[in-house]
């Protein structure tokens, strides 16, 4: 079994007097950070309803092989996605720009991480799940300390700070709310394991990524190769363009379908509105809240 080594440097931390907190915030953003990025590889998604599977766990399994004296440094090994998990990763043309031979999920983590901090609004390696761990990570600076850095692999030294996560938030209010649509395209291929397909959009040369539910993906499995019609919920990317769509039905199309022929692009999302500076959810705490309608309209005409 071979792993890849990284080294790890946390500023604003000693090895001799580490906060637990402060530990347990780096774990968090490392470990669910990587799962979320593998599962963003394979499904099309990183987060999904219900039980973890088994394969997620083995390709996000990051161990810690040192401790350095300093500032807090620590070496980190993961494995290759295709070592780690091969039933996942067996089929190699779903995965746009990874390579399971030698990536590991600490490699599409660092990615996704180099992508925020960019302001990549078309990025395949962020969504809606990968962007929440990163704008969770302040809770790490709150600890105390200034910026995460890792080296690893034949990409530069991946930084992660504050900025980054100020630019994953403005990421995630810039993307767009998902919205369910029909797209018609040949089903050009599946994945049992994962319920993942590619419909290559008919007219267009584009594909979109999918995920089935499980009755949908029954009625998929026949028409493989064939011209069909989908219908499901389309997420998107901060700039607007489809990351996949979430099916619950398929069917072969008519006449009338042909409208669906097309890629379903979102008009890119504006950030929230604000008065002086002042979200409605800043106003009134978590939303949906207990305010009475006329407090909820007096709100609504103030941000107007």
């Amino acid at each position: 079994m071979s792993r890849r080594h990284y080294d790890l440097h946390i500023e604003g931390a000693h090895a001799s007097d580490l906060s637990m907190a402060m530990l347990r915030d780096v774990c968090d953003l490392l470990i669910e950070g990587a799962t979320r990025a593998v599962r963003l590889a394979v499904e099309g998604r990183s987060v999904a309803r219900g039980a973890q599977p088994p394969w997620l766990a083995a390709a996000a399994d990051l161990r810690v092989v040192e401790y350095r004296e300093g500032s807090l440094q620590m070496g980190v090994e993961a494995r290759a996605l295709l070592e780690a998990a091969p039933e996942a990763f067996v089929q190699q043309q779903l995965f746009t720009g990874v390579r399971p031979e030698n990536d590991t999920a600490l490699d599409l983590l660092l990615d996704a991480v180099a992508d925020a901090a960019a302001g990549t609004k078309d990025s395949e390696r962020l969504d809606a799940g990968i962007l929440d761990v990163l704008s969770k990570a302040d809770r790490l600076f709150a600890s105390g300390a200034t910026k995460l850095t890792v080296v690893g692999g034949a990409r530069p030294a991946v930084v992660f700070d504050a900025g980054t996560v100020t630019s994953a938030r403005q990421l995630a209010d810039q993307t767009p709310a998902p919205r369910v649509t029909r797209v018609q395209g040949l089903l050009d291929s599946l994945t049992v394991s994962t319920r993942s397909f590619v419909l290559r959009v008919s007219g267009t040369g584009q594909t979109l990524r999918g995920v089935a539910a499980h009755h949908a993906f029954a009625e998929l499995k026949p028409l493989l190769g064939s011209e069909i019609v989908v219908e499901g919920q389309v997420v998107y990317r901060p700039s607007g363009n489809p990351s996949r769509i979430e099916i619950d039905t398929a069917w072969v199309p008519s006449e009338a379908d042909a409208m669906w022929a097309r890629l379903p692009i979102a008009e890119p999302a504006q950030l929230r509105p604000t008065s002086g500076g002042v979200a409605l959810a800043e106003l009134y705490g978590a939303w949906p809240g207990e305010e009475a309608d006329d407090e909820v309209f007096a709100a609504l005409e103030q941000l107007s």
